[in-house]
């Protein structure tokens, strides 16, 4: 049987201390509101779990307040559903650390990704090509075409841009990864402060004979997950995993794209000016033949071409190893537990030398950014 215990967004926690005082520390009132969700949410819990009834999942879903015809506000509310066992699970949720840590004093390089493009730079009224009824082979990597393509190509301006994902057909490929972990640049800063308190708090819930039951959504938009620890479970958080993994790459094998193309001939200018004396001696009745005959099937010299850039290409790319996005999906299904909500505390220090002096008034002052963590479980 099942019972579904529903809960409305977490709210209240004990009085800020800047209501009874001038002086404050909003990293202490903020780690204390988290400490309270926590109990709060053990005992909303615990109240179903002591008639018999053990944790299946909990998910948060959103809902929309109506006055009269209009919507004024959106809501959210946490679903977690029990199933009747005869068992009294105590559980306990961890939310995550709450870390003080000093802004980052060396400036930020945005090494922004740029289109790198040399163009076409055209010299002169034309290149000197054959032109009309011939096929050629024109790759979407100008590099690989033929001298007679390249002037072609830049005298029509075609073939300035080349990006591998859209001008390259996939010859084989790795499997996608299951788990792209990003990383977060602000959480890259405090690394070794953010990995030491998760490994404290696991490590503290670990020694009161407490394992990870699983991790469910809660209806809050800071703290949003929480860990659901109990002693019946015997799951461990691998601690040397947190912030250490890193998503392989799409690996694949690329041969690049090609058109067959009938270039209409280029005309010099001694050309132009012959043909116009023509028209005007003929009285218009003289027209240039340039009537292209085309067919969609490839000719032996293209098809010699083709076979010799596409060797190179599968040569030069001989090595790649496909299979590493195999064993990468692989541990993320048997050992992947999911995210834990990590709240950065960064220290308000924006007047300067005059900081420790305007504390003496106001107290201390953070602003708060939350973010999360991949946890994986430990090989049993």
């Amino acid at each position: 049987m099942k019972k579904v215990l529903v809960l409305n967004e977490l709210c209240g926690g004990p009085i800020p201390s800047c209501c009874n005082t001038l002086r404050s520390n909003d990293y202490k009132e903020m780690l204390a509101k988290k400490k309270y969700y926590e109990k709060e949410f053990n005992e909303s819990l615990n109240e179903v779990s002591s008639k018999g009834f053990e944790l299946n999942d909990g998910k948060v879903y959103t809902h929309d307040v109506y006055v009269g015809m209009d919507v004024e506000v959106s809501g959210e509310h946490g679903v977690y559903a029990f199933t009747d066992t005869g068992k009294k699970v105590q559980y306990v949720s961890y939310m995550g650390p709450v870390v003080e840590v000093e802004p980052v004093r060396q400036g930020c390089k945005f090494n922004l990704p740029g289109c790198k493009s040399t163009g076409c730079n055209f010299k002169g009224i034309a290149c000197r090509s054959k032109g009309g009824n011939i096929q050629y082979v024109n790759f979407t990597d100008d590099q690989h075409n033929i001298d007679e393509v390249k002037k072609l190509n830049k005298y029509y301006g075609l073939r300035k841009l080349y990006i591998p994902e859209l001008h390259d057909n996939i010859y084989d490929e790795s499997e996608k990864p299951l788990l792209r972990i990003e990383e977060d640049a602000l959480l890259r800063a405090y690394k070794d402060k953010v990995q030491a308190a998760l490994r404290s708090d696991i490590t503290e819930l670990r020694k009161k004979g407490l394992g990870l039951e699983m991790i469910v959504e809660v209806p809050d938009e800071r703290f949003s997950t929480a860990l659901i620890y109990s002693a019946e479970s015997k799951v461990n958080v691998n601690t040397d995993l947190l912030m250490n993994v890193k998503t392989v790459e799409d690996k694949t094998v690329r041969i690049n794209k090609f058109d067959i193309w009938y270039f209409q001939k280029v005309k010099g200018l001694l050309r132009i000016i012959f043909e116009f004396i023509l028209k005007i001696i003929t009285l218009g009745f003289w027209k240039p033949n340039d009537k292209i005959e085309y067919t969609s099937y490839i000719e032996d010299q293209n098809l010699k071409q083709l076979e010799e850039v596409y060797s190179k290409q599968l040569n030069e790319q001989e090595n790649v190893d496909l299979s590493e996005n195999v064993a990468y999906n692989d541990f993320i299904k048997k050992y992947h537990l999911g995210q834990v909500p990590v709240t950065l505390a960064i220290h308000d220090t924006s007047w300067g030398i005059l900081t420790p002096l305007v504390e003496l008034f106001r107290g201390k002052r953070h602003s708060f950014y939350t973010c999360t963590v991949e946890m994986f479980r430990e090989k049993e």
